[in-house]
């Protein structure tokens, strides 16, 4: 087992509600992987699973101190850090949005949703979060995971959404 695996702090559920559509839209998807907003279960796992995977993975934390934190433990072999997202690509397999404050991720969502397979959001439960967000979403494919107090969502515009269990 990869030694990212071992040091993954799960042990908080309502951190971790994203991380089965997130390894969803991973496992369904092609191509480099972007997480915004660093996170102590979201992190570790992308870094093992885009790892033994081989997809490139650039993580995006605007708090400078968590940035360093996260940075310092895991950059390299193909994991990225930055204060702000790279360049526009063509296209990401996979985004998981999950910065704060959360009311900016709309503006992730938005920049994003016609440039990735899947989109994945954190705490969608919070009016901040959801409101914003709602109107678009007739326009995408969504689901929200709602059996947890700490909701998530995924999206996509031109893919089917995978099954999760």
């Amino acid at each position: 087992m990869d030694q990212t695996l071992r040091n993954l702090d799960v042990g908080s559920l309502k951190a971790g509600t994203h991380l089965p559509l997130l390894l969803s839209a991973i496992l369904e998807s092609t191509g480099p992987v972007l997480e915004i907003g660093c996170g102590h279960c979201s992190t570790p796992l992308l870094h093992a699973v885009c790892g033994m995977l081989e997809r490139e993975l650039w993580s995006v934390e605007s708090d400078p101190g968590w940035l360093d934190l996260f940075s310092s433990r895991y950059a390299g072999s193909g994991h990225h850090f930055a204060a702000e997202p790279p360049a526009m690509r063509e296209r990401w397999g996979a985004v998981l949005i999950d910065q704060s404050p959360g009311s900016d991720r709309i503006n992730s969502i938005l920049s994003l949703v016609d440039h990735a397979d899947y989109l994945v959001v954190h705490d969608v439960q919070a009016e901040d979060v959801m409101g914003p967000i709602r109107p678009h979403l007739v326009t995408l494919r969504h689901w929200i995971d709602d059996r947890y107090d700490v909701h998530a969502m995924i999206l996509s515009r031109d893919y089917d959404l995978p099954k999760v269990i």
